[in-house]
Formats: C-alpha cells, structure tokens, sequence
C-alpha cells in the first residue's frame, strides 16, 4: 500500500547535510574544533543535535528489538570498561554504534520524498567532494587546512588530498562506499561511469593505495557485467561505452602523469613499506593481550606502551582498534550485527556481497571507522542512494526482513 504520509523530514536532512558537507576539514577551517580533546571532541559534534532532534520529532521511529539488545550491550561494555579501566569509550561507541542506529531507524520510517532529497545531497556531496580534492592536487594546496595536517607528516613532494573530511583515509573511504553504491545502481551507463571515474581520480588525490587497489578491482568487475554479461544493452552501446571507457582511462593516467597523483602506488605493498609494515606490525600486539584484554579490551594507556614496544605510531585497521578497546566479544557482536543489517538492506546477494568485500577491505586497512567520522552513517546513505535510483518507491526501497517484525 502506498505510504499517504508525504511530510518531508527537514531536520534529518539538515542533519544529513551537516554530515556530508561539515566534515573535519571544513568545521577546522571555521575554527568550531573543540580546544579539549573531551568528549564532545570526539564525537560527531556538528550532527547529534540534529539527529536527536529528527528522531525525538518523529513518533513513527521505533527501534528493533535487535537494536535495543545491541544498545544495551554497547552501553554495558561501556560501564563495565569504566568499572575496569576508568575509561568507557563512550564517544566512539556513539559514533559507531548509536548513531547510525538511528539514523537506520529513521529511514527505515522515512517517506519516498525524504530519501529522494537525502539522494540529491548525495550526488551534490560526491561531486563537490572529489572536486576539491581534484583541484588541491592540480594546485598542491589544501583548500580546508586542518589543525592535525602537519602532524600527520604531510609532505609538500607526496601532498595528499584532505577535502571535506579531513585526513585522506577518511575521505577514501566515504567515496569509495558511494562509487560500490553508483556501480551497482541502474544509472545509465554513461552516468555510472562517469562518476565512478571521478571518484577514481579523487582516490588518486587522496594517494591510498588500498582504496585504488580495490576499486580499479571492482571497476574491472563492473565492466565485465556491463560489456559482457549484460544481454538488456545492445551491441552498438556496448561498443561505444568501451571507447567511452578507454576515453575515461586515457583522460585518467594522462591526468596521474601531469600531477603526480597516486605516487604512493611506486611504493610496493609489503613488510617492508612502512606503512604496510605498520599493518603487519598490529598482529604482533595480538600476542601481548592478557586474557582479560582479549575479551573486555584494554585501556589506552597499555594500548599505547603495546604501540611503541612494537614500533607502531599509529593504528590503520578499525577491527583491531575496536579488539583492543573494546574486546574481541563486542568485536564479533559487532560484525555479525552490522552484517546482517546490510544483507536486510540489499536488494540481492551480488550487491551484499560487493558491499561486503569493499567495507571488509577498507576497514581492515583503514582506522576511520574509530574516528570521529560516521562512516557507518555514510555506509547506510549509499546504500539508500543506490535503493533509491533502483526503485524509487517506498515499498520497494524499505521491502527488507526488518520491516516485517
């Protein structure tokens, strides 16, 4: 039956805008970081006011009843790590958890017309986001500077795009979930292609090597199914979208020759390149874990002498930061919960199983998932992006296991 309700949700897109648009690099530029390295600091701030709000105005929201168990244990391990460190964590678990918990929520009760705007912000967000990391790269200069950018060991010989959200990894991971979420939409395919090309390029300028790995891998993936599987797409179209694509790959290596983008990929991946020699490192810590550590995690302060007795400076894989903060029972908790929110959420096993591959490599060679980025809530954008251009009908795009509890 077709929803009567066609109230837009305002204030939960103004909450998406804040999100796509007021990333670190921007809420910086504005001088709006907090000072203190508190509890507000670390979470997403700028958003929660108006994600409370979205929620508290909308009676129609309900959580599931997995949600809640979930909630409720998050905020147990909470108390139970301040019981046994003094430090909870607090902020972390509302970014990664609580949030986007409700923000699912409050889609899952949205009408056709709020996801249909949350769809235009999107594709708005995706272009200015890989334009002005296209033009730091031409013009070697970051546009937004952010207060940790010269800590971070930037140099002006190897700059890297910083955008809307601050460091390179966070900004590499967002656009790659939204170009899986283009590749596997029925835009035309001269649309599809062209955006996932700019996305490409943009993941050149943010110079991470994994995120070009794994997305050059599924545009080879992409195309195979396009050109070769697809029998809806006449033989002329598919000649002319291969000189397209050959067109789009010329334009691109010309582009990465004039501009020195992703220099890093001269650097082989292996044990020894420091960066990846960093990931090889976090499976040594492994060993050093005290039996109460490895289900309840550890507090910062042992995370850190772990850190520097294995020479690491900083951590880049989200799964074993939250092993170590939070215990690998929350951990498995976790993975099982979210992946079974994203299967609920596909329409089909080929596009939950590309969204799985994608999220299951960035987040293991990526840390942003534990910042103070939503990077889940930009998980669940794309996929409703995706759902949208493919249905654009309520039914269609909330027809999934969750609604029928």
């Amino acid at each position: 039956m077709q929803r009567t309700n066609v109230k837009i949700d305002w204030v939960f897109l103004i909450y998406a805008f804040v999100t796509l648009f007021f990333g670190t690099s921007i809420m910086s530029f504005c001088g709006l970081i907090p000072t203190e390295d508190g509890l507000i600091a670390r979470t997403h701030y700028q958003g929660i006011p108006f994600l409370i709000w979205a929620y508290l105005s909308n009676r129609k929201v309900r959580f599931l009843k997995e949600d809640k168990i979930f909630l409720f244990f998050s905020l147990l391990i909470v108390l139970l790590r301040i019981f046994l460190f003094r430090v909870g964590n607090l902020a972390q678990v509302v970014t990664m958890s609580i949030e986007p918990m409700m923000v699912l929520a409050i889609l899952r009760s949205a009408n056709i017309k709020t996801i249909k705007y949350l769809t235009y912000l999107m594709f708005l967000f995706f272009l200015v986001e890989c334009g002005v990391a296209l033009l730091e790269a031409v013009t070697r200069v970051v546009i937004f500077d952010y207060k940790d950018m010269w800590n971070d060991g930037i140099m002006l010989y190897e700059l890297r795009s910083h955008s809307l959200h601050g460091h390179p990894l966070q900004n590499a991971f967002i656009v790659s979930t939204m170009m899986i979420a283009v590749m596997l939409s029925k835009l035309s395919l001269p649309m599809k292609y062209s955006l996932y090309f700019l996305g490409l390029m943009a993941l050149f300028c943010f110079n991470t090597r994994s995120s070009i790995y794994l997305m050059g891998g599924v545009l080879g993936v992409g195309l195979w199914r396009d050109l070769f599987l697809n029998k809806n797409v006449s033989v002329t179209k598919k000649i002319l979208m291969f000189f397209f694509v050959w067109a789009c790959l010329a334009y691109l290596f010309v582009q990465i020759e004039n501009f020195e983008l992703g220099s890093r990929l001269a650097t082989k991946m292996n044990k020894d390149d420091t960066s990846s020699q960093a990931r090889f490192l976090i499976l040594k810590m492994l060993q050093d874990l005290t039996f109460v550590d490895l289900p309840f995690g550890t507090d910062g302060v042992q995370i850190e002498f772990l850190m520097k007795k294995n020479g690491l400076r900083i951590l880049e894989n989200s799964l074993f930061i939250i092993l170590y903060q939070f215990g690998i029972l929350y951990l498995i908790y976790y993975i099982v919960l979210w992946t079974k929110k994203l299967f609920d959420l596909c329409d089909s096993k080929y596009q939950f199983i590309m969204f799985m591959l994608v999220l299951a490599i960035l987040i293991n060679t990526n840390n942003s998932l534990c910042t103070n980025t939503p990077v889940i809530v930009f998980v669940i954008f794309s996929v409703y992006l995706m759902k949208y251009i493919n249905h654009k009908t309520y039914e269609a795009i909330n027809n999934n296991t969750n609604l029928q509890r």
